[in-house]
């Protein structure tokens, strides 16, 4: 196994106090290890780019003041 690292370079997120949730949303096109050539096959065959443009991650709060 490899540990691969990475950093994308645009991503977006909320976070609703009201409502006790989060969201983030990674653009995976932008996705970038610093090597251009693993980059497109890693967007192209494992984060299927096309098909799933976006990493969203979305939760609840569950703790802190109530």
């Amino acid at each position: 196994m490899e540990t691969i690292r990475g950093a994308g370079a645009t991503a977006t997120g909320t976070v609703d106090l009201s409502l006790k949730t989060v969201r983030i949303a990674v653009r995976l096109a932008d996705f970038s290890t610093g090597q251009s050539r693993r980059d497109e096959h890693l967007r192209e065959r494992y984060l299927q780019v096309e098909q799933f443009p976006e990493a969203v991650f979305e939760g609840k709060i569950t703790s802190g003041d109530e």
